[in-house]
């Protein structure tokens, strides 16, 4: 029980909830991990970087490119076997070159809370295959920096580092693993509401299937390949009076190659997203390589009894 528990954590690649800002006029683009951390009943901390990179389409007259990068600092609690606490911040980066003009714009962003709660915890299908499945609900809090005012200096709106506006977040992990291998599958909605102005950015709903194996090391070093993919879409960005922002949603099929290295309560991950097809901001832009690495410090004991 206590290896197929370490080989669902160490795959569970950067799990957060971010929206990059792509083009023009500010796309969404989330990068949402598997979650499977959930999985080792282990309070742990731990800071994770993110990055992507956008380029204008040449075919619609585009050169400029964005360059996005976040840092969070995250932090989970197991109150029992089945119950968990997450919180997290975030530093968010945007850049901008086009031509002769570079801009940035970086600072803290909005601050996520959730719960989560087990369903079916390693429940036998037969005698080689278990079935993990949890859901986790939570709200993202506009404490980040926003200007509501940024299209005024030729940024899109999502070069914020903050949303400015609460959200809702909801996922789901299902696991399926038998010894050494095995299948995860999950899947995450944002619901966001208006900012004080009436500017609203689009909802989003994605999700990623992914198989994994294990292989033991020397000592206690354990390494997890996976290979998998990822879908995301975005819904359009909205003024005050409803109107649609231009250029704005889209959405895209990733290939998601990674792993994880673990050595007794210290670990590593790290997954590359390659773009396999994608439409974004009316195909103004062209996603690139999406990047995420995380480092994770394990603490207190498991839990195994508590309900």
């Amino acid at each position: 029980m206590i290896q197929r528990i370490l080989i669902l954590i160490m795959i569970g690649v950067c799990q957060v909830s971010h929206v990059f800002a792509c083009d023009a006029c500010g796309c969404g683009i989330s990068t949402h991990g598997t979650g499977l951390l959930l999985n080792y009943r282990i309070s742990s901390i731990s800071l994770s970087h993110l990055g992507a990179r956008f380029e204008g389409n040449p075919d619609h007259g585009a050169n400029a490119q964005d360059i996005f990068h976040i840092s969070e600092l995250s932090v989970r609690h197991y109150l029992s076997r089945r119950w968990k606490m997450l919180a997290s911040i975030p530093y968010r980066s945007a850049s901008r070159n086009d031509v002769d003009i570079y801009q940035n714009l970086s600072g803290i962003g909005d601050v996520r809370l959730q719960v989560g709660y087990t369903l079916l915890d390693n429940q036998p299908l037969n005698k080689s295959v278990n079935i993990y499945l949890e859901s986790v609900i939570g709200v993202r809090a506009p404490t980040g920096l926003y200007n509501p005012d940024l299209h005024d200096e030729d940024l899109p709106e999502n070069f914020n580092p903050g949303q400015g506006a609460w959200g809702l977040l909801e996922q789901n992990h299902l696991v399926i693993s038998s010894g050494y291998w095995g299948f995860v599958l999950g899947s995450y909605v944002q619901l966001n509401s208006s900012s004080s102005k009436g500017y609203r950015f689009g909802n989003q709903i994605g999700g990623q299937v992914l198989a994994y194996w294990e292989k033991r090391l020397t000592g206690d070093f354990s390494l997890v390949p996976s290979l998998g993919l990822h879908f995301e879409h975005i819904g359009k960005d909205h003024y005050a009076n409803a109107n649609e922002v231009h250029s704005t949603g889209g959405q895209g099929l990733f290939l998601n190659a990674g792993g994880g290295l673990k050595y007794k309560n210290l670990q590593l991950n790290g997954s590359l997203y390659l773009p396999l097809q994608s439409h974004y901001s009316s195909s103004e832009v062209l996603p690139r390589s999406r990047y995420a690495i995380q480092f994770i410090y394990h603490f207190f004991k498991k839990i195994d009894n508590a309900k």
